[in-house]
């Protein structure tokens, strides 16, 4: 357990108070979370993808020419040509199609640690503070590392993910490491780390941690791009491979109330803005708002009443998100976006009855680590980035059904306010949520 918790009985219901405690250490292959997931106390016959970002090999020089499942360091080029520099990384082998950070000819031009890269595009390179693998020109990766000066890797203005409420440093959410999203002013826009594939499903839940680094609200990108306008963020986004377009099912900032409502501003793609508005006008958005635009998309927002950033979730703390899409491909496609801090979880979006038909995907066979920043880039405009930014995120679990509790990836129980049942999946402690 990440929390100690105390059980309060009120008459007017359950709510369950936590106090934070450090980040539990595990050991990867025995006791991490995604151990106990795939096969272990958690064992989940619906899994689709779990990752804690465990594998020692994304952090430490360790298991150079290694197989699965952990591969090797990020400079590990075993198995390919002469120069494929980081081709058996954990990162590359797990999770292919990376199309940013990667190392290029002819760097490191003079490779302390395996070979350079011999051709246009080689595989990801990750960021470390002692420029270990001697890729931090190229790096869109950061893996922090609990007790590691690497945690505390580019400046102040970052700072390091604390748990809800407290400034505990903490680093990691669970375990001992956890994954960045690295976007510099002067490196573009990032964009695809990595593709998970699975069989195509209908239905999906996920449940992660997450966390923004502490100057995320001063950044040019999020409050004041163009007009004033906020830029486009992207965040993990879900698609079909037979499908021309992916989507940001919970989290982006291409929807509605961008601002006050970050991150929960996603869109979904639509065939046209005709049909996306016949099908919003059949659904019903009890929490939360929509629209159609002719982009065409289907955006999405929340309301100040379920949600406002600044209080709900201050940047820099971890926070838990959950999201459900079930029905796609039927005329009856359902959307639940949750926000918890193990004080309490939120509802804050809940679209049912949207006719499928208008969506560009009719079912998910892939999603994307993804920080693309159309703010980072020549496209539109956009002034680009004016400061160094963080995303991270850990105990990532996507299933095929209802999303696990944000208890049960370390954030304890909650009161649940609106109608936030997920369907009874059961919380530490015997609370449901």
């Amino acid at each position: 357990m990440l929390w100690r918790s105390i059980l309060i009985i009120l008459v007017s219901g359950l709510v369950w108070w936590v106090t934070p405690a450090e980040a539990a250490s595990c050991t990867k292959g025995t006791n991490c979370y995604c151990d106990k997931v795939q096969g272990g106390s958690l064992n989940d016959p619906q899994l689709i993808v779990c990752e804690d970002w465990e594998a020692s090999t994304l952090h430490d020089n360790v298991g150079f020419g290694g197989g699965t499942p952990y591969y090797g360091p990020w400079y590990d080029g075993t198995g390919f040509a002469s120069g494929g520099r980081g081709f058996n990384s954990y990162m590359a082998k797990t999770y292919p199609s990376s199309g940013a950070g990667l190392w290029r000819n002819p760097n490191p031009v003079s490779p302390t640690l395996g070979e350079s890269c011999a051709f246009t595009d080689c595989w990801p390179a990750e960021y470390r503070l002692d420029n270990l693998w001697q890729g931090n020109n190229e790096a869109c990766i950061d893996i922090i590392k609990t007790g590691s000066s690497n945690a505390n890797d580019e400046g102040a203005e970052l700072g390091i993910p604390d748990a809800p409420g407290t400034s505990d440093n903490r680093g990691a959410w669970d375990g001992q490491q956890a994954f960045g999203y690295r976007v510099q002013p002067n490196n573009g826009p990032c964009g695809i780390l990595g593709t998970p594939s699975f069989t195509a499903v209908t239905e999906i839940g996920i449940t992660m941690a997450v966390a923004y680094g502490d100057n995320t609200g001063s950044l040019n990108t999020i409050s004041n791009c163009v007009g004033g306008q906020p830029c486009p963020i992207k965040h993990e986004e879900y698609g079909n491979s037979g499908a021309s377009f992916n989507q940001e099912t919970m989290m982006g900032n291409v929807g509605l109330n961008q601002v006050n409502g970050f991150p929960f501003a996603p869109a979904h793609f639509t065939t046209s803005q005709s049909a996306c508005n016949t099908a919003l006008a059949a659904a019903t958005v009890s929490v939360g708002q929509a629209d159609c635009t002719n982009a065409p998309a289907l955006r999405i927002g929340v309301n100040a009443s379920e949600y406002v950033q600044s209080t709900d979730w201050p940047f820099g703390k971890w926070g838990c998100v959950r999201a459900h899409k079930s029905g796609m491909g039927t005329s009856n496609v359902s959307l639940k976006i949750w926000y918890g801090n193990g004080l309490t979880e939120k509802l804050i979006f809940s679209m049912t009855n949207f006719n499928g038909a208008a969506l560009a995907n009719q079912s998910y066979n892939f999603f994307i680590w993804n920080s693309y920043m159309n703010a980072n880039s020549p496209e539109g405009g956009y002034p680009g980035l004016d400061g160094k930014w963080r995303r991270w995120i850990d105990n990532v679990h996507i299933r095929n059904g209802v999303p696990v509790s944000c208890a049960q990836i370390g954030f304890g129980g909650g009161s649940v306010s609106r109608a936030g049942s997920s369907g009874g999946l059961r919380a530490t402690g015997g609370v449901k949520f």
